[in-house]
């Protein structure tokens, strides 16, 4: 969701905002704490033993069935991020978006790998993003050609009153909401 700040519109020159669901943007190492094991490299996979027992414990067989054969390596990365990259620098009449929102992203590594691989002539100053809890280690990020104007927050998202039958600490954590404010021309924007 974008939100935007009063008197923005005032401009002549329109404000271009993107938001797009990059479908696991993770780069290819392992992040402690995180079950990202299905996004490592195929041949990490088979050598180590405590991934492959991870893998055994996901239910689902096609979930199962990735993180086994999934092979994530460089070269796949770079695809992806080729193919992201295309997609978002055909935006807006092929200028790319002022502020592109992101969800599914892992980490600032591998958000950094997109400006630097795939964006780096887009002029994109600022990249926003916060590890939140989600245990697969995805969240969301901001890329934005305006400078911030004041320090990012992080919203967590509270699911207990949802699932009033469950104890707290059993209620799934997700990504919560990122609240960026930029400075466009004086005024600011806040992206949530």
């Amino acid at each position: 969701f974008c939100f935007l700040s009063q008197s923005i519109f005032a401009y002549k020159r329109t404000i271009s905002v993107m938001t797009y669901n990059v479908e696991n943007l993770f780069d290819t190492l392992h992040d402690e704490g995180k079950e990202d094991f299905t996004f490592l490299p195929l041949i990490r996979k088979e050598r180590d033993p405590a991934i492959r027992a991870h893998c055994y414990k996901i239910a689902n067989p096609k979930y199962r069935n990735e993180c086994f054969n999934l092979d994530w390596s460089a070269p796949v990365l770079l695809n992806k991020i080729r193919n992201l990259s295309k997609v978002i620098k055909n935006a807006d009449r092929g200028r790319s978006p002022d502020i592109l929102i992101l969800q599914e992203v892992e980490n600032i590594n591998a958000l950094q790998k997109l400006k630097n691989l795939g964006l780096s002539g887009e002029n994109y100053k600022e990249l926003v993003l916060v590890e939140g809890p989600d245990k697969r280690g995805i969240d969301v990020a901001i890329l934005s050609k305006f400078p911030l104007s004041s320090d990012i927050k992080y919203h967590q998202i509270d699911l207990s009153e949802a699932f009033p039958d469950r104890a707290k600490d059993d209620v799934k954590k997700t990504r919560g909401i990122l609240e960026a404010t930029f400075s466009v021309k004086g005024k600011k924007l806040s992206i949530f």
